[in-house]
């Protein structure tokens, strides 16, 4: 077999010398642990907006979501609740829409989220550890608007850029 040059030029060009890690590279979430942190006021909520009565009457919509991007996907998250009111996590926009019913959202037509309680004197804060691979997560307020108090996110990055998008309908356990 004869040497061709060509096949051998650009291997650096073409990623072929270092590969990146991937959604499915296991030692990434086993070496995980790069730090990230953030903290959301309770005056940060959105107290404008309506809730859409037809579907679930406690959960706000879209316009009063806070969204937190992750830089890395995540291997772990921690979220505290430390406001005034119970609030909602959830991993798809209340934007996207269901399948079956167009005009709602996934999340609430199927109750895709976890509600924290407030937090009270003298109880341990409400927390919520998930070992969940993710980019973005959404929070809001369940049944009435925090307005003050904060609500501590901590999460483990792993190395792994890609982009994982919950943000589409038909994905279960997510978005409906």
């Amino acid at each position: 077999m004869g040497y061709y040059n060509v096949d051998r030029e650009d291997v650096v060009a073409r990623g072929l010398h270092a590969p990146k890690p991937g959604l499915n590279n296991v030692g990434e979430y086993q070496s995980s642990g790069r730090p990230f942190l953030k903290t959301v006021l309770g005056t940060s909520f959105v107290a404008a907006g309506t809730i859409n009565p037809a579907v679930d009457t406690k959960l706000a919509d879209a316009a009063n979501e806070i969204s937190v991007e992750f830089p890395f996907v995540t291997s772990k998250i921690t979220i505290e609740n430390n406001t005034n009111h119970p609030i909602a996590v959830y991993f798809c926009s209340l934007t996207v829409a269901d399948a079956s019913t167009p005009a709602n959202s996934g999340v609430k037509e199927n109750s895709n989220y976890f509600v924290l309680p407030s937090s009270g004197g003298g109880t341990p804060l409400p927390t919520l550890k998930l070992n969940v691979k993710s980019r973005k997560v959404y929070i809001a307020g369940y049944s009435a608007t925090p307005s003050n108090g904060y609500v501590a996110l901590a999460a483990e990055l792993t190395n792994i850029e890609e982009p994982y998008n919950c943000d589409v309908d038909g994905i279960v356990g997510i978005s409906g």
